[in-house]
């Protein structure tokens, strides 16, 4: 919600990221979400999980850099390589975060699936009343 990156915000480092996982949901959640990291944060890139299950969003204060596959697989350390290998699919770090990054969407395209929805916030949770949502329907 808004109120969490607001609170979320300070704690941050100079430079720092927050990342944010968002399971797989409907329409409504993602654009509520999508627009609460847009109102929230001037710099937001998103990536459908590899699986298909979700998103994953990284936000900032600042700009965030785009590097290349091979430039991410060069900075991690052999443990993190091995953890990020271990659900595959593919079977090189590099490989992996090709894979990854093919998968960014726009923040907008998440708000379009939704453009009527509110942004996510702690006194309009959308998220908490699916069952509701879809049986009024």
């Amino acid at each position: 919600s808004t109120e969490l990156y607001r609170a979320a915000k300070p704690r941050l480092k100079p430079g720092g990221i927050l990342a944010q996982w968002l399971p797989a949901a409907d329409d409504a959640v993602q654009s509520a979400v999508a627009s609460a990291l847009k109102e929230s944060f001037p710099y937001v890139r998103v990536f459908r999980s590899v699986e298909g299950w979700g998103y994953h969003f990284l936000a900032s204060e600042t700009l965030l850099p785009r590097y290349s596959a091979a430039d991410l697989a060069e900075r991690l350390p052999p443990a993190a390589a091995e953890d990020f290998l271990e659900w595959g699919p593919a079977d090189t770090p590099a490989e992996q975060f090709a894979t990854v990054l093919k998968q960014e969407l726009t923040l907008d395209s998440l708000i379009q699936k939704a453009p009527l929805v509110e942004a996510l916030r702690d006194d309009r949770p959308i998220n908490e009343y699916y069952l509701l949502r879809h049986m009024t329907q």
